[in-house]
């Protein structure tokens, strides 16, 4: 279940400095369970996911993959 209701605040280069590296960024939480994913829509938007995994811990990327591990998966 994802909560819509979470509010996100950046600081005024944020976004820029998003486009500039063509960068998004994950970070996981096994405290909460959770996956965020922020980066940047095509309309320069700030854009924002987030997903429930049971024990969401490390994060590996490739340059077109991301594997997360959780409690008893890696995906």
């Amino acid at each position: 279940m994802t909560n819509s209701n979470i509010g996100i605040n950046q600081s005024m280069h944020f976004l820029s400095w998003l486009n500039q590296e063509k960068i998004s960024i994950a970070l996981s939480t096994y405290q909460t369970n959770r996956l965020f994913i922020i980066g940047q829509k095509p309309d320069g938007e700030l854009s924002a996911y987030e997903r429930i995994f049971d024990r969401a811990m490390g994060l590996y990327a490739t340059d077109n993959s991301l594997y997360l591990s959780t409690r008893y998966i890696l995906s």
